[in-house]
């Protein structure tokens, strides 16, 4: 990448906010899937890694294209394809839609652990 935008391309404007906005959608189900791996639920340091490597190389493997269910990971690898493509307005409100919604059920899964637990 040289810095200068390539003609007909978006700016480098664009493509700043493009990379905010993926790292924005990113960290809620990162911090969700770390709260997964707490101690608090998994009740060891082995099973909260084992949760960790289960959910980092499960959020790739289900976010590719071919995937047959790709709702139950985080749109990690389907908002990086939209970044590359340029997304349209419709497409950005989607992928943030299914962030917020994975990010919910990650935490109330995370809730309902901790109680039962407690």
């Amino acid at each position: 990448m040289s810095g200068q935008a390539e003609p007909g391309g978006p700016s480098v404007a664009a493509g700043v906010a493009l990379g905010v906005w993926a790292h924005l959608l990113a960290l809620p189900a990162a911090v969700a899937l770390g709260a997964l791996a707490s101690r608090a639920v998994t009740g060891s340091a082995g099973y909260g890694a084992a949760v960790l490597a289960l959910g980092a190389v499960g959020s790739l493997v289900l976010g590719l294209s071919a995937s047959v269910v790709p709702w139950l990971a985080p749109p990690v690898l389907p908002v990086a394809r939209a970044t590359a493509d340029g997304p349209s307005p419709a497409s950005v409100a989607l992928l943030t839609a299914w962030a917020v919604a994975w990010s919910a059920a990650a935490l109330a899964g995370y809730a309902w652990r901790r109680r039962a637990r407690a």
